[in-house]
């Protein structure tokens, strides 16, 4: 029971630490989405002011796009670089944006630019009434591996965060998943619900998993660890009290 406490009171801090890293960039996305150089179409100096708050080679980045998707700039490239039109995803997520009028955190999904699978941060961005630009800030999963992987957890525990369609976005240890591959089944069937579960993992094991969610996202932390360990853990506790109080008996007798 305390280990079953000890694993969703983490699971809920991690949530609360992902709540916290989304809302220091969609804070860098809306101060960018405030630039006059936005509304003026000015995208060299927009450009130029977006390469100084995301710089290259970091885990995340600006870009903007037209309203059909087509990128007109992306710090993650060469200024002057030919870019493709965006992924039909991210295109779906700028529109959704540009429709509700909201910010849109996506899923994991492929950027044709980085290569690699990243969420985005989707900003609207409309000039008179109308829909104009789509801003977006793209997000690698390594982003939010320093919150996985706190000083005092320990180290045979199990941390990951899925996106809504139940996909890898970052997970400790590394290698066993990578990011963007799909959860198990066992961790995909109870994503929507917070408390402690239990489920086979894509290894076999069964873990005991706690989960919890950003409020700003629908994204799903994971702490788990395997039952087993558990019960040898247990085990060991109850074998070192039998032979204390088989000691304590004899002394006794």
């Amino acid at each position: 029971e305390a280990q079953r406490t000890s694993l969703l009171y983490t699971a809920r801090s991690i949530a609360a630490g992902v709540d916290a890293e989304l809302g220091k960039f969609i804070a860098l996305s809306e101060s960018l989405a405030r630039a006059p150089a936005l509304l003026d179409d000015n995208l060299d100096a927009l450009e130029a002011e977006a390469r100084r708050e995301f710089p290259q080679g970091g885990g995340s980045w600006v870009l903007v796009a037209d309203v059909n998707g087509q990128q007109l700039f992306n710090t993650l490239a060469r200024p002057g670089e030919p870019l493709p039109r965006r992924n039909p995803l991210a295109i779906e997520a700028q529109q959704r944006a540009l429709a509700t009028g909201s910010i849109v955190i996506t899923d994991v999904l492929r950027s044709p630019v980085a290569q690699d699978w990243v969420a985005n941060i989707e900003v609207p961005i409309f000039k008179n009434g109308q829909p104009f630009r789509g801003l977006a800030v793209g997000i690698r999963g390594q982003e939010f591996l320093p919150l996985l992987s706190v000083r005092d957890t320990p180290k045979n525990w199990l941390v990951g965060i899925i996106d809504g369609q139940g996909r890898i976005i970052a997970r400790v240890p590394q290698g066993a998943t990578e990011v963007g591959q799909l959860a198990s089944q066992g961790w995909r069937a109870i994503k929507d619900r917070t408390g402690v579960f239990e489920y086979p993992s894509l290894e076999g094991d069964t873990l005991i998993t706690a989960n919890a969610h950003p409020s700003i996202s629908n994204w799903t932390v994971g702490v788990a660890v395997k039952k087993a360990e558990l019960r040898a853990l247990a085990w060991t506790t109850v074998r070192w009290a039998a032979m204390l109080g088989a000691g304590i008996s004899v002394a006794s007798l």
